[in-house]
């Protein structure tokens, strides 16, 4: 089995990124915007609990996902999952990876193979640096997701605090503005 490469780590996330942030055309598509609440709704809405954002994001620091499935986003959640799990058996799968070629080397040692315990020394350091690759990932998607869980925390209530945004009228033609993401891959 080919080892994955962080380009392939790379795709996957920005995949990920695609499903799991709507584009602008489908929030296009959505229904006509509600008006503006009045002073008594706003109170009101201003009078419940606030989420605390960083206690939100201790949860995703505890519990990958856990900040982000109490921000009520389960697709973020399943795809910080996903992630957070793959980067770990990847790191743990060169771990094993490095401690067989350990054993190697060791045998290779015992019986005097010096061309052997060579060969497996080179592929324990290989590993190992894979390994702590792999570890480096792991910890910038944690960090990732747990920034994450405290903004949407912090942006639970904009619309209660500032009120929706008014609709000026239909769309102008050609004011379609979309965002898209773009790859190419060289074989």
């Amino acid at each position: 089995m080919a080892p994955i490469g962080p380009r392939f780590v790379l795709f996957a996330l920005l995949f990920a990124a695609t499903l799991a942030f709507p584009s602008a055309a489908s929030a296009a598509k959505a229904p006509a915007r509600q008006p503006r609440l009045s002073p008594a709704d706003s109170a009101a809405l201003a009078a419940r609990p606030k989420t605390a954002p960083f206690k939100v994001m201790m949860r995703s620091a505890v519990v990958p996902g856990w900040g982000q499935l109490y921000n009520h986003q389960p697709l973020k959640a399943g795809v910080v999952v996903g992630t957070e799990g793959f980067l770990v058996a990847s790191a743990l799968r060169e771990l094993k990876r490095q401690n067989d070629a350990l054993q190697r080397a060791a045998e290779a040692k015992a019986i005097g193979d010096t061309a052997g315990e060579n060969l497996a020394n080179e592929e324990v350091d290989t590993h190992r640096n894979r390994k702590i690759s792999w570890i480096w990932f792991e910890v910038a998607a944690h960090l990732l997701s747990m920034a994450d869980a405290y903004v949407d925390a912090n942006l639970s209530t904009f619309d209660s605090d500032f009120g929706k945004e008014e609709s000026h009228g239909p769309p102008l033609p050609g004011d379609d503005r979309t965002v898209a993401l773009a790859f190419r891959v060289r074989f």
